[in-house]
């Protein structure tokens, strides 16, 4: 409490002794009139004062309390940057006890790698210009490199400078990784070398949410023209529904599914897609999403279409056709060649050119004489009999063997 003495006795010595007791204010009686508007001032800025100074102490003591029990790392810095005190979390989090930092630099704990620019952070803050947020690496005391974000503040008297400064900080090292490994991702699928879709099946008709770049580029649609709708825009009319239905199914399972089905681009030319879907769980093993991989395979199916035609076609020629491979061991031959030969499809295939031509004729190449039946000659048979095939010098292509 506030506590004036008002006396009629005493000069500047009792004054000075009161005041050094406690006394507030020391105040001489003289004439009331002259007097009780001054002591009524004196009295009130008595309280005010008292009052001031409690708010201060209970701030102070606010501040202690919350610099102490934060659940954050907390650094009280002096003008000169060097440690004050930490907190419980800062010790923790640094690996230092209070009184290893006391008085040293922040380069204690920031590694050499880091200091230039953790340097121009400081200057920042002093000067008023920036640094109140920062993320940077930092050295415990057992050598162990952690990230942590920082908060600071500055605090400064009315004339500006600089009284002291605080900071807050947390040990954000496996947010960081974790960050890291997202961007990662989000780089891999981005940059895959195949479409990559992703949808949302809490939302109504389960709606891509994602497309990079090589879906836009294979089917000619932006990202911003696909994302909330289902994937079925790129079918069309010549889509196979069986197999439409049947990546309804694995989807409706919640199970990896992959076919190959007709596709059309955004001006309506129509490209072979082999699809891959598969669900994404959370921790829980509740499924969040539905990852899609779209490969343009158009020119493969072209081909095995293509060599379907033609396995059609040799299959049903009345001549002996065959084809060899670069060391002239025969890989494909057709019924006609089987039935001409006398030897049976599996004799024939794999084995070499020269169990019907002289080997030499094989690496020359031109008119073939073959020898048609299996090596052991019919009993009584004075040769075997020979028939002619037709063959490009040099060619591993088909052949056809015409009778003569």
């Amino acid at each position: 409490m506030p506590f004036i003495l008002y006396t009629g006795k005493g000069g500047e010595d009792v004054a000075s002794e009161a005041i050094s007791a406690g006394v507030t204010d020391y105040f001489r009686k003289g004439s009331v009139n002259e007097q009780s508007a001054v002591l009524v001032k004196r009295i009130e800025n008595a309280v005010e004062q008292y009052r001031s100074r409690r708010e201060l102490e209970s701030s102070r003591h606010r501040f202690s309390l919350f610099f102490e029990q934060s659940p954050l790392g907390a650094v009280e810095w002096n003008e000169d940057f060097e440690f004050v005190r930490i907190n419980a979390a800062a010790e923790a989090i640094l690996g230092y006890d209070e009184d290893d930092l006391r008085g040293r630099s922040w380069r204690a704990i920031v590694p050499e790698s880091d200091r230039e620019e953790v340097d121009g952070v400081v200057s920042e803050l002093l000067d008023g210009s920036g640094g109140f947020h920062w993320i940077n690496e930092n050295v415990r005391k057992d050598g162990e490199r952690i990230v942590c974000e920082w908060q600071n503040r500055v605090v400064t008297d009315e004339h500006g400078d600089v009284i002291t400064v605080f900071s807050q900080f947390e040990d954000v090292t496996d947010r960081t990784k974790r960050e890291e490994q997202r961007r990662m991702r989000s780089r891999a699928l981005e940059e895959a070398p195949v479409g990559v879709t992703i949808t949302d099946p809490t939302r109504e008709d389960n709606p891509l949410v994602f497309a990079n770049d090589r879906f836009e580029e294979m089917t000619g649609y932006e990202e911003s023209a696909v994302l909330g709708r289902n994937c079925r825009f790129l079918q069309g009319e010549d889509t196979d529904p069986e197999v439409v239905a049947e990546i309804r199914e694995g989807i409706d399972r919640r199970e990896p599914v992959s076919v190959e089905l007709l596709n059309y681009r955004a001006d309506g030319t129509p490209f072979w897609n082999r699809v891959t879907v598969a669900p994404v769980e959370d921790g829980t093993g509740d499924v969040t999403n539905f990852v899609g991989f779209q490969e343009d395979v158009t020119d493969r199916v072209e081909r095995e279409h293509e060599l379907e035609r033609y396995e059609t076609i040799v299959q049903t020629v009345t001549d002996p056709v065959y084809v060899l491979d670069t060391e002239g061991r025969f890989v494909r031959v057709n019924d006609a060649m089987v039935d001409a030969m006398g030897y049976s499809r599996d004799e024939l295939l794999g084995s070499h050119a020269s169990l019907l031509v002289e080997e030499s004729a094989v690496r020359r190449g031109g008119r073939w004489r073959c020898r048609c039946g299996p090596p052991t000659a019919p009993a009584g048979s004075t040769r075997p009999a020979w028939r002619s095939s037709a063959r490009t010098a040099g060619s591993r292509g088909p052949s056809s063997s015409p009778t003569t």
